[in-house]
């Protein structure tokens, strides 16, 4: 687990779980922890990898998702303040629970 460097008044932080093994073809699951108690967790994926999902089993579907075209801390970064933007409730995944911490 590693936490992004960004300073925002309304996120708390932002937690990548899993690290890319392949900037450009890869997925990593990511916490974003708000100032307002709430977690949202999202799938980044790179362009190429939902292709290779798609490809592999016909179709895709996941909760959460964030699409980038390079696993970068910045387009990560840029994908949830757009995401944040539309209403983060409507794009992320709400966590209960104590193993967003």
């Amino acid at each position: 687990m590693r936490t992004l460097d960004f300073h925002r008044a309304d996120i708390e932080r932002i937690v990548l779980v899993t690290e890319p093994t392949d900037l450009r073809n890869d997925n990593i699951d990511v916490w974003v922890h708000l100032k307002d108690g709430r977690t949202f967790s999202f799938t980044v994926l790179t362009v190429e990898n939902l292709r290779s999902f798609v490809s592999a089993e016909g179709t895709f579907a996941t909760p959460g998702m964030l699409v980038v075209t390079e696993l970068s801390d910045k387009l990560i970064i840029d994908a949830i303040l757009e995401a944040w933007q539309g209403g983060i409730q409507n794009f992320g995944v709400l966590q209960t629970g104590e193993s967003t911490s």
